[in-house]
């Protein structure tokens, strides 16, 4: 009688405390769907458009994020010829972020055009079509037009337009790469880093070298790698390598030109005249 008073009992918390966690237990979040559209040139303007898209493209990723909730989801897009509709569910709310960057496959996934749009609005249950147009990064470089040999030089970059992501909500690190040798042919490799890994700030990168001890006048060519924040990787991509993103400033698979200067060992000095009388 006992066992069965006890088994009674035992049933009766376990139901209690069952019916506790499924009162106390936290729902699942409203969700909507934010649509991005990939199609042909004809496409109406809330698509992200093939004339933005370099033909040296692969793939487009995409990240949704909220400034405040930090909310992040990142996808990636191998294109193809027809269009396309990515649908990606979002936590109801206001004020998202939606943006894009077109990219190549090299050794890394490199940038080529990229864009923004702000204020997305997402509704439980329905299908919200985020507006983003791309575009290519341009650049900014200051530096000096001569440095002596065996020398620590600056270059200051300054990124300009795609669509905004210009900022240090796209970028975190940047590596100069600089070289002797012609090297703005985006199929020659990148020379080595040149100097240390640098954070970039919302107002430029500036970036430190030294020349090589040269003995003849000689032009140096440089450009800075970019790497993107984390919240930019894909993590479901299977490659690793291919999980990152990173820019080259000026960008060689833009036709960006390399920003040049001369090493020359008669630069500078003190110049001083002997005469005979």
């Amino acid at each position: 009688m006992r066992r069965t008073l006890f088994a009674v009992l035992l049933l009766v918390l376990v139901a209690s405390l069952t019916s506790c966690v499924g009162l106390f237990a936290p729902k699942d979040e409203p969700e909507g769907i934010v649509r991005v559209t990939i199609a042909p040139p004809s496409a109406a303007p809330q698509s992200v458009g093939p004339k933005l898209i370099p033909p040296a493209a692969e793939k487009v990723r995409i990240r949704v994020w909220h400034p405040v909730s930090e909310y992040n989801h990142v996808t990636t897009v191998p294109l193809l010829n027809g269009p396309q509709t990515v649908n990606i569910p979002v936590p109801e709310g206001n004020g998202y972020y939606v943006d894009a960057v077109s990219y190549k496959m090299n050794s890394m996934p490199l940038a080529l055009t990229g864009g923004r749009t702000t204020g997305v609005a997402v509704y439980e249950d329905e299908v919200t079509t985020a507006a983003v147009e791309l575009y290519e990064w341009g650049v900014n470089v200051d530096g000096p037009d001569t440095v002596r040999p065996d020398t620590e030089y600056t270059l200051d970059f300054e990124a300009t337009d795609a669509g905004g992501l210009i900022t240090r909500q796209t970028f975190d690190t940047a590596t100069l790469r600089a070289s002797t040798i012609w090297f703005e042919d985006p199929m020659f490799p990148l020379p080595p880093i040149s100097g240390p890994v640098v954070a970039a700030e919302d107002d430029g990168i500036r970036l430190t070298g030294t020349t090589p001890d040269v003995t003849v006048p000689t032009t140096m060519y440089a450009l800075a790698l970019v790497q993107f924040r984390q919240q930019w990787y894909d993590y479901d991509l299977p490659e690793p390598s291919e999980r990152p993103m990173f820019l080259e400033l000026p960008n060689r698979h833009m036709n960006g030109t390399l920003y040049e200067f001369e090493v020359d060992p008669t630069a500078g000095g003190l110049e001083v005249e002997i005469s005979g009388e």
